[in-house]
């Protein structure tokens, strides 16, 4: 056993750790592109079960590799072009969590966006909670404290989750904006997975060759103990159960709220996910190549212990060795906090953008007679989620009796939050595909869910098999796609969700976003601006915009391109659903001249319509890169082998952007003139004349 206060002091330690490493990566600049950290932050899908789940699961089926983590590769390795998909739809709406990217890909639609928070906050507090559980479990076992309080120092996992509510408040609601990168934040999350692959790659290395004289004298001893023989023999079901876990680890990698937040919203350029395709793989097979053989010792050494979830720490315990065992807490710790942080964070992003704010611009007066918003409210409500959503895992934590293990736990949450993929992946790949079908889809999977899994679980009388999981994950699977087709086919999508649909199913087709608002003059949409950011981020709005607000006359109205840019910037501060809201609020208003609305209206549509059905069509199918201005100078139209040639990062050219921007944005890069130390300006003008 090991000393509870050298525990708590190295537990306290690492936290620390995490601590500097995120405050020292937070000064530094924003959106710098790091290819290796971001690969390293998709481990915050190794949770836990990475630690305990998969070992117990392998000691029991006799699975080499946790079926979960295959599925995952799957996704890196072949399905790479629907990974990158969506990264541009994100990146070029500005999107902030699964809840925002569904809501706005069927029309910017608030009341599923509620919805899909919802069931993301069923699915993934309980989740929370197993951590919390398992951090307290092996404090327990590895101190041999057991289940009471320590003398004065308090709960454990109430430690955890304060510290944790704390990590999360400091690093993930300092900035406003969340299309700008958290870099401490994730610098501590890549830190946590090497810890996690460091920590499960020692006892690995100690149990294999320090227990044993290597995988040969292991897998021989195994062979020779009957117990071992069945379960490397396998059970009728595994390869059922198997697959059907490949499919959950495939979709998890796109609808846990938690890897989709690294993945998508912490992403600061393609080439970063273009590493991760082949560098995240190799470090799933590293943390998994030790599962078969520390669970075959278990198996011979300790086996009255193969169907706990803390196998591997009572493996250690019996060989009385309190160094790998305090290595393995750590471990386990770096795996419970990660995914607290993270999933706490993207869970209180998503109830704040999807749920509170637009409920509070709902019952504020649509006329806009007091939006109380402001920077630091904003903020405030966040911080205010996440210390709710910690709060409500502590609770469920305390208040549960379960002893469900941490695998049907953890698979039963997954299973949950599957019943998003349709809508999410179907939306990205058929132009059909529409809120009817979705909203259908998502209703009756999660019904059948909490019919065939959920009711299961909790009911003693009627226990949920590996098997029984399985055909309930398929059986609402299933039928969630069947009504998510039917839906989408016998009903019709308006004229927004049309529009969304060209931008998520094409996002890097080169269309410009049609704002489809009523004309809103440029007083108005000051105020309104001015209600959301602060003097500094006005500023910078202003001058991503390429617009000077002050100068601009108050009573003329704003021009449509830039309305759809500032609709974009909201949908960062606020979410998708709010800012439609918000600017369906404000046009709703008196006294426009129906003239004025003609000429605006007719403007626009014939700038749009010469741009997408003729200069695009025109230039798409060109090989080389090309991109079209106007007399003002301001790009027009664009293919996709200019993006690539340049390399610009999703969502930053846009249609009506200035050339100068563009040629400004390369100088940074070096690419004009004599690189880094020429002289932006002068390249800039050098070049202009001959446009």
């Amino acid at each position: 056993m090991l000393s509870i206060w050298l525990t708590v002091l190295v537990a306290v330690g690492y936290i620390a750790i995490l601590y500097t490493i995120a405050y020292r990566g937070d000064r530094r600049p924003a959106n710098q592109v790091k290819p290796y950290r971001y690969a390293l932050a998709q481990g915050i899908h190794c949770t836990t079960w990475a630690f305990y789940g998969t070992i117990t699961q392998s000691a029991y089926y006799g699975w080499a590799m946790a079926p979960t983590y295959v599925g995952a590769i799957i996704v890196f390795i072949f399905l790479h072009s629907l990974q990158m998909r969506l990264l541009h739809a994100c990146k070029q709406q500005n999107l902030t969590s699964i809840a925002d990217m569904i809501g706005s890909r069927y029309g910017k639609n608030a009341t599923l966006s509620v919805v899909v928070a919802l069931i993301a906050l069923v699915g993934i507090v309980p989740y929370i909670a197993l951590q919390l559980r398992a951090v307290t479990g092996s404090f327990a076992m590895v101190t041999g404290f057991g289940s009471q309080p320590l003398p004065w120092f308090g709960d454990v996992a109430a430690l955890v989750a304060l510290a944790m509510m704390g990590f999360a408040i400091l690093f993930g609601t300092r900035r406003l904006s969340l299309a700008e990168q958290h870099n401490g934040l994730m610098d501590a999350v890549a830190f946590e997975s090497v810890v996690k692959l460091g920590a499960f790659m020692a006892v690995g290395i100690f149990v294999t060759y320090g227990l044993f004289d290597g995988i040969g004298d292991l897998f021989v001893q195994a062979a020779q103990e009957p117990r071992v023989a069945e379960v490397m023999a396998g059970l009728p079901s595994g390869d059922f159960v198997y697959v059907t876990h490949i499919l959950l680890g495939a979709i998890s990698m796109f609808v846990l709220p938690r890897q989709f937040h690294v993945s998508y919203i912490e992403n600061n350029d393609p080439e970063e996910l273009r590493t991760a395709r082949w560098a995240f793989p190799l470090y799933l097979f590293a943390i998994n190549f030790f599962i078969l053989p520390i669970a075959l010792a278990g198996l011979i050494l300790v086996p009255e212990a193969a169907r706990s979830d803390t196998f591997m720490l009572s493996l250690l315990l019996h060989a009385e060795q309190p160094l790998m065992t305090l290595v393995a807490f750590i471990g386990g710790l770096a795996s419970a906090t990660s995914m607290v942080i993270i999933a706490t964070l993207a869970l209180s992003i998503m109830m704040s953008n999807d749920v509170i704010m637009p409920l509070w611009l709902r019952l504020t007066d649509q006329r806009l007679r007091k939006f109380t918003f402001s920077p630091a409210r904003i903020l405030g409500i966040r911080r205010s989620t996440i210390i709710v959503i910690i709060g409500l895992s502590f609770g469920f934590h305390k208040l549960t009796e379960a002893n469900m293990p941490l695998v049907n736990a953890g698979l039963l949450s997954l299973a949950l939050l599957a019943q998003l993929a349709p809508a999410m992946l179907g939306g990205l790949i058929w132009s059909r595909a529409n809120k009817a079908g979705a909203a259908a889809g998502i209703i009756i999977g999660t019904t059948l869910w909490v019919i065939y899994l959920l009711t299961p679980a909790i009911h003693s009388q009627r226990e949920l098999t590996d098997v029984a999981m399985s055909q309930g994950i398929l059986l609402s699977l299933g039928c969630n796609i069947a009504l998510f087709i039917l839906g989408s086919l016998l009903f019709r999508s308006d004229s927004v969700e049309k529009r969304q649909t060209k931008l998520f199913v094409d996002p890097t087709g080169g269309h410009p976003e049609l704002y489809q608002h009523q004309p809103i003059n440029w007083g108005r949409l000051r105020q309104v601006l001015a209600r959301f950011f602060d003097t500094v981020e006005l500023d910078r709005l202003a001058e991503r915009l390429q617009i000077d607000l002050n100068s601009a006359p108050p009573d003329d109205f704003v021009p449509a391109p830039i309305l759809a840019r500032v609709e974009r910037e909201l949908a960062a501060v606020i979410g998708s659903a709010a800012s439609r809201i918000l600017l369906d609020a404000i046009t709703q208003q008196p006294g426009v001249p129906i003239s004025q609305v003609v000429t605006w209206a007719t403007q626009a549509s014939q700038l749009y319509k010469f741009n997408r059905e003729l200069l695009q069509a025109s230039v798409e199918n060109i090989p080389q890169g090309i991109s079209v201005v106007d007399q003002e100078l301001r790009l027009v139209a664009w293919n996709r082998r200019y993006l690539e040639v340049f390399h610009y990062p999703p969502g930053f050219v846009q249609a009506g952007m200035p050339v100068a921007e563009l040629l400004r944005y390369n100088a940074r890069r070096g690419l004009l003139g004599d690189g880094v130390n020429a002289d932006i300006d002068a390249e800039i003008e050098k070049r202009l004349p001959y446009l």
